[in-house]
């Protein structure tokens, strides 16, 4: 797994190693990768892509998503769409969809995530509202959405929820983000 995330199989669980060594497998061909206009998501989508996927670049950024899947070559597509909202991510992967003539990806890479900075006494409830918003319920409507196409067409796949080492570590700062990424 990537360095400071966690990785959770929800549809389709790893077989157990075999003697010998551990069990490989190649990686998806087709995933979707939220948050992925820039930073770590653009960095995980960029490896899914060089590996052979076929990458859907989801961020609520179009200008990022498409400059990212523009790097990736013709395979790739940019996806526009907002993590908290049912209908935007079922619109994205609808295009996604067309886009590889399969009704659902093999993989999603739930990345999309916002950090508010400064005391957690001043953070205000909005803003508050906001990380738990896109962090959360993000990544829970993501992986809903992708595990539900996958299981409609019969078969099963990867979810992966991105998670950080700040939910696990106490530090000043970020401390909405922190409490979103344990939670």
């Amino acid at each position: 797994p990537l360095a400071g995330c966690a990785r959770r199989r929800v549809v389709d669980p790893a077989p157990a190693p075999r003697p010998g060594g551990p069990v490989r497998r190649s990686p998806p061909t087709t995933v979707v990768v939220t948050g992925a206009g820039s930073g770590l998501g653009a960095a995980v989508a960029v490896r899914l892509a060089r590996g052979g996927s076929v990458v859907g670049v989801l961020d609520r950024d179009g200008d990022a998503a498409r400059r990212v899947a523009g790097e990736l070559g013709p395979e790739a597509v940019a996806l526009v769409a907002d993590t908290t909202d049912d209908a935007s991510l079922d619109d994205a992967l609808d295009t996604f969809a067309s886009h590889t003539g399969t009704p659902a990806p093999d993989g999603v890479v739930c990345n999309a995530g916002v950090v508010a900075f400064g005391p957690l006494v001043e953070l205000d409830a909005e803003e508050w509202r906001r990380v738990v918003e896109v962090n959360l319920t993000g990544t829970f409507l993501s992986a809903r959405s992708g595990a539900r196409r996958m299981l409609a067409a019969g078969r099963g796949g990867s979810i992966v929820p991105v998670t950080s080492v700040t939910g696990v570590l106490a530090g000043p700062g970020a401390g909405g983000y922190r409490a979103t990424k344990a939670g």
